[in-house]
């Protein structure tokens, strides 16, 4: 009888532990597309693939950090929202970057991430008020949106 090898994939977002492989089986969201993708015979490539999240149950990916109105994410995520905004009679209603299940999301970035990303390495000092935030886009939802 053969041995059959059956992988788990939980909800677990892909991320640093997928990319430089530290388990033998992958079983985050990406199903394994991902999994070793940053490592190479001689060590670590610069190779990055799409930051995934899971934010109030919808799969999101990262397009831009940066500061929430300076760095203009708020305005990016507006037109964004727009963009994808429903038609209610004559109305069109456009979710807020706030808003459970909107397309584009703007969250602030823990002390966690700002420790470990690198993407966000040129936050590690700043104050909170300079604090960095993350412009989250929808995965499948969201049209013409390059990281």
């Amino acid at each position: 009888m053969t041995d059959l090898l059956q992988v788990v994939l939980t909800e677990t977002t892909c991320g640093e532990a997928c990319w430089k492989a530290r388990e033998d089986v992958c079983r985050c969201s990406c199903g394994g597309k991902n999994h070793g993708c940053t490592k190479t015979v001689n060590g670590i490539t610069g190779f990055n693939p799409d930051r995934t999240a899971k934010i109030d149950g919808f799969r999101y990916k990262l397009l831009a950090v940066g500061r929430r109105y300076q760095d203009g994410l708020s305005a990016q995520a507006r037109n964004l929202n727009q963009v994808a905004g429903r038609k209610i009679g004559s109305y069109t209603y456009s979710p807020r970057d706030t808003e459970k299940g909107a397309p584009a999301r703007v969250k602030s970035a823990t002390k966690t991430q700002v420790a470990k990303w690198p993407e966000l390495s040129a936050y590690r000092e700043a104050t909170y008020r300079d604090r960095p935030y993350l412009l989250w886009v929808k995965i499948g939802q969201t049209k013409d949106v390059q990281s």
